[in-house]
């Protein structure tokens, strides 16, 4: 349920209680009571889990982020040493830089 749609079966609800001739016979009133106590119990709880959410979604960017510049520090390391003749640097580098190869657009 949206922000919107909650507060108006909640208030719904307040109206059947105090005008209940406007109830269709046909209406499940006890069905209707429980499925608004469990919407209104675990709206709190959905919102906490978008916002927890949220947050770690955040937390995966910040943490992938400061991983790849550091990460990026060691290949362009690896890249000097390849360049200056290095023989360990060589094969890390091949492996490391199929990632960085440029594709030549047709």
């Amino acid at each position: 349920m949206g922000d919107k749609t909650l507060p108006t079966v909640q208030k719904i609800k307040a109206y059947m209680q105090t005008n209940p001739e406007f109830i269709p016979s046909y209406l499940n009133q006890v069905e209707f009571l429980k499925d608004e106590a469990l919407a209104t119990q675990l709206n709190p709880l959905a919102n906490l889990t978008n916002q927890l959410n949220a947050d770690l979604k955040d937390t995966v960017m910040l943490a992938g982020s400061e991983a790849l510049q550091t990460a990026m520090l060691y290949y362009g390391q690896v890249k000097e040493g390849h360049k200056n003749g290095i023989p360990t640097a060589r094969p890390i580098y091949d492996d490391l830089s199929e990632r960085f190869s440029k594709k030549r657009k047709k």
